[in-house]
């Protein structure tokens, strides 16, 4: 958030795109805990920068565009988990492995970044230099809301993050039939998110 008040949301999402296509790749490719540890928390960084910058610059885009369109945004997220859950079903199906999986991952990101940096808008003003950027205590208002945004958040994590885990380790399924669980919730999320902007407007 710092640093995309200070260099531009637009900056900000490029370059730790680039970070997180790169870091997608890192964990097929450890050979014990504590590098895959390391990686994943390079990963987790560069995830993390990105969707905050990201969600700024929708923020400036739907301002611009005067009408709700941020939950379609959202929503072509949810559209790629569900095509990537899915494409990784299918080539762990095929009998490849994490490494095919996760590359593949890569290299179609690092495309869909390389055409990001080219059409890319910046609409609106920056935040003028002068506005101080820091912790600011939230009002009783913000806390609400940052409580029901965490309630969201931890139901889907929980999904995203376990569905597949539990599949594998509870229900019996292969990993391959795990990505299906997943790809279940991805496609609700979706839909749900196309229906966001009618509902908001």
């Amino acid at each position: 958030g710092h640093v995309s008040a200070r260099y531009g949301s637009a900056r900000v999402v490029l370059t730790a795109a680039l970070a997180f296509a790169g870091a997608m790749l890192l964990p097929a490719l450890m050979p014990n805990l504590w590098t895959l540890s390391g990686t994943i928390l390079l990963f987790g960084a560069a995830n993390g920068a990105m969707d905050v910058a990201m969600n700024g610059h929708g923020s400036l885009v739907e301002t611009a565009a005067r009408k709700p369109i941020m939950s379609s945004f959202h929503a072509a997220f949810s559209l790629g988990c569900l095509l990537g859950s899915a494409a990784g079903g299918r080539i762990l199906a095929a009998g490849y492995g994490s490494f095919v999986v996760l590359g593949s991952a890569s290299v179609f990101a690092l495309l869909l970044i390389l055409f990001a940096a080219f059409n890319i808008k910046v609409p609106g003003a920056a935040p003028p230099a002068e506005q101080p950027v820091g912790f600011v205590l939230p009002s009783r208002a913000i806390l609400q809301i940052g409580a029901l945004a965490f309630l969201c958040m931890f139901v889907e994590g929980a999904i995203a993050d376990w569905a597949a885990v539990y599949l594998v380790s509870v229900a019996g399924v292969t990993a391959a039939a795990a990505a299906s669980g997943f790809s279940g919730f991805a496609f609700a999320m979706t839909i749900g998110r196309l229906l966001g902007d009618k509902l908001v407007h």
